[in-house]
């Protein structure tokens, strides 16, 4: 299908004096002709079915587009419309000129790169012609200075003669080797400079700057890690890591190194490696230090036997309050139904139940009056994420913060048993995946609490009325005279 323009203002003057089935019809027989870039042919039942109207209803929206001129009907009947026929040519000519307009850029974009490649395969030439004139340039050089050396110390010993001339030979080889390396500017700068400078020193003086240029050559180049290669432990020790830390570190440096291949494995100061190895942010030191600063926010770092000793106090109101539990529980059931409540005919409370039954709603508002601290809820929370899933995008810190505000009007025992409660999956009124909020956990806590001293209170009234109609029957039993008394 061709590229074609929509004039939006044109197609709204052509469509302000149609109804919305000529509009239609008008539209879609445009599109169907930009599309095939043809004439349609003049089917009524097919045209009608793609404009969605029935036949006798399109017939009707035709006689009005041929009458307007929106379309015309060709001498065979086909269907056409001189905008589609403007618009096709105009989309053929700019087409025809954005691929002109491509294939310059292309051609202009070859001939450029074509250049750049000529220019470098050039350069490569001038750079192997410099190297041969450098190589025969240190031959000539290594000969003068052969000769020279014979005509200053020949009349020495011969055992001098000849060290100077294998040290000039594999100096000079040396200096070769460093200067065919270069890059071409750096070579003729090299050539500018030591010609003259080769012909007034002597071949000693020559021998010592070459020895300098190797070695300042050699320093830069790097190398694997050595077999023997010692770190420095104590920069470890005194960041942060234990002995123990820094030799298992070293084991993983070592080995991490010894496995890296191609040019970043070679370094030229292993030691300095090492120190960023250290420090790095994905090291065991880095880790380490992670860990302590959450389990700082958490508050649950440093202050072990306070944290310790709290737990061991939630963990005694804990079986306090699962006893006087139990045991109200069983009391419950002794309980007729209806009210005034009151004790099951036939039930008899031993004295130990008795005493729980009176006393324990008391006992269980001093439990609940022992609120949650700040290392209780740390821990409930620590407990509560490894078994809940957190978004990723929480705040640890703000998440902490209001946890902890929202945690601290309820009771200990309340907290630790409702986490409980959520790991086991008892409480079907939250999610079983996610961290419960702050007002969903408030809201399990308080109702525990007021659960359980609502059971106390029940108990304590069946009990305290079942006593009171037992007085009043005794009483009535008192007062009554036996008729055998009166005769």
């Amino acid at each position: 299908m061709s590229w074609t323009r929509l004039f939006a203002d044109k197609w709204i003057l052509d469509l302000t004096y149609l109804s919305p089935i000529e509009s239609n019809v008008y539209i879609r027989l445009q599109l169907e002709m930009l599309r095939t870039s043809e004439p349609l042919l003049n089917n009524m039942k097919v045209l009608a079915r793609y404009t969605g109207c029935t036949v006798k209803t399109f017939v009707k929206a035709l006689d009005v587009l041929l009458s307007i001129g929106h379309v015309t009907r060709l001498e065979d009947g086909r269907l056409w419309s001189q905008q589609v026929e403007e618009e096709l040519n105009d989309s053929k000519e700019n087409l025809n000129k954005f691929s002109e307009r491509a294939s310059k850029a292309a051609q202009a974009r070859w001939d450029k790169q074509k250049k750049l490649d000529n220019s470098s395969n050039n350069v490569k030439h001038n750079a192997s012609d410099i190297s041969s004139i450098i190589k025969h340039d240190a031959n000539d050089m290594l000969v003068d200075a052969i000769n020279n050396n014979n005509n200053i110390y020949n009349k020495k010993t011969n055992t001098i003669v000849l060290s100077k001339k294998e040290n000039a030979l594999e100096d000079l080889a040396t200096e070769v080797s460093v200067q065919s390396e270069t890059t071409d500017d750096a070579v003729e700068q090299q050539l500018d400079h030591d010609a003259p400078s080769s012909e007034n020193q002597s071949p000693v003086s020559q021998q010592k700057s070459t020895e300098k240029k190797t070695k300042r050559s050699g320093d830069k180049r790097g190398c694997r890690i050595p077999e023997d290669f010692e770190p420095n432990l104590k920069y470890a020790i005194d960041k942060g890591l234990t002995h123990d830390e820094a030799l298992s570190e070293f084991e993983r440096f070592k080995n991490f190194w010894i496995a890296k291949t191609g040019k970043d494995a070679t370094k030229t100061d292993w030691q300095l490696t090492w120190y960023n190895w250290v420090t790095s942010d994905y090291g065991t030191l880095a880790k380490k230090k992670a860990k302590l600063e959450k389990e700082k926010r958490n508050g649950v770092y440093g202050n072990y036997p306070q944290r310790e000793k709290a737990l061991a106090n939630v963990s005694q109101t804990t079986s306090v309050i699962s006893t006087l539990e139990v045991s109200l529980r069983q009391i419950c059931k002794m309980i007729a139904p209806g009210f005034p409540l009151h004790l099951k005919a036939g039930s008899s409370l031993t004295k130990q139940q008795e005493t729980i039954a009176l006393k324990a709603y008391e006992r269980l508002q001093e439990l609940f009056a022992v609120k949650a601290d700040g290392e209780v809820i740390a821990t409930a929370m620590r407990i509560l994420s490894c078994g809940l899933k957190i978004s990723q995008n929480s705040d640890d810190e703000g998440m902490s913060l209001a946890y902890g505000m929202a945690l601290e009007t309820v009771s200990e025992w309340a907290l630790i048993e409702t986490v409980k409660r959520i790991l086991r999956g008892e409480v079907k009124t939250i999610s079983e995946t996610f961290f419960p909020s702050t007002c969903e956990f408030v809201r399990l806590c308080r109702d525990l609490e007021e659960g359980l001293l609502t059971t106390a209170n029940l108990v304590r009234k069946a009990v305290l009325n079942t006593q009171a109609k037992t007085v009043k029957q005794q009483e009535r039993r008192e007062n009554v005279i036996p008729l055998t008394k009166t005769a």
